[in-house]
């Protein structure tokens, strides 16, 4: 028993987890990212793809933190607070007046 333990811990160290920490420092970083800017298209279709294939939880995490370092994640279209534009309608009730 002890031996398996051990060697449970050695695959650990061995290989990174999503809570490893070179993966759990980059974490908020592209969080951030993904909350604030839209995804490419082109990484949606890689998660997706993913996701169907069945990849694990650490494959795929592994490659939104390589594409978040390449700058391929996201569109980043402003490095300042995006200005939020005012409301506008999207649609009408097709009210008028009553005419007599």
């Amino acid at each position: 028993e002890m031996r398996a333990q051990h060697r449970r811990l050695e695959t650990c160290q061995v290989l990174p987890t999503l809570f490893s920490p070179p993966y759990l420092a980059e974490l908020p970083a592209v969080l951030a990212a993904l909350l604030r800017f839209p995804l490419r298209e082109s990484a949606g279709t890689v998660v997706r793809q993913q996701l169907w294939l069945g990849a694990a939880d650490d494959e795929l995490a592994e490659n939104v933190r390589r594409m978040h370092q390449d700058a391929q994640l996201v569109v980043i279209t402003d490095t300042e607070d995006p200005v939020v534009p005012d409301p506008q309608a999207v649609c009408s009730l097709g009210l008028r007046e009553e005419e007599d």
